[in-house]
């Protein structure tokens, strides 16, 4: 079966973590014919799922009781199992700082609460592309990896 052929075809798992219920129903409405979306209220429960579920893309709020956004995002960039998947904040504060925060810590974008669902849905389209693109690259260097070690070992 071609990997790649699969990566270009799959259908992104969207992951929207928030503890506002119309926030998550605005959110799966905006998302729901570009994207698989599991919705879940805590971050904690994020965890959870993300031990039987690897989504293309997170969209965390800031926010959030128990646990928020920046501690979440620190966990999820501090485990090798999920340092690689895009995290977009979601939040209704503005400040330049909070964004330099987040950036600081490994956020990919931020998207402005309430948010249009033509917004939404671009930001997330544009960011499961880059997703897929740089797994496509990542798999490509290991194809080379592989036939040049192949190479070097026929030369011997």
């Amino acid at each position: 079966m071609d990997e790649t052929k699969d990566l270009k075809t799959e259908r992104p798992i969207v992951m929207v973590v928030d503890d506002n219920l119309a926030s998550l129903q605005s959110a799966l409405n905006a998302l729901e014919d570009i994207c698989d979306v599991f919705t879940v209220l805590s971050a904690e429960k994020m965890f959870d799922l993300l031990e039987r579920n690897t989504p293309m893309l997170i969209l965390l709020d800031i926010n959030m009781p128990d646990v928020n956004g920046y501690e979440a995002l620190q966990r999820l960039k501090s485990n090798s199992a999920t340092c690689g998947i895009p995290v977009i904040f979601m939040t209704g504060v503005q400040s330049q700082e909070s964004q330099l925060d987040g950036f600081s810590m490994g956020a990919d974008d931020f998207i402005l609460k309430p948010f249009t669902p033509q917004l939404l849905q671009k930001r997330v389209e544009l960011m499961v592309t880059l997703w897929k693109q740089k797994h496509l690259i990542e798999k490509q260097a290991q194809e080379i990896e592989v036939l040049e070690r192949k190479l070097n070992l026929q030369t011997e």
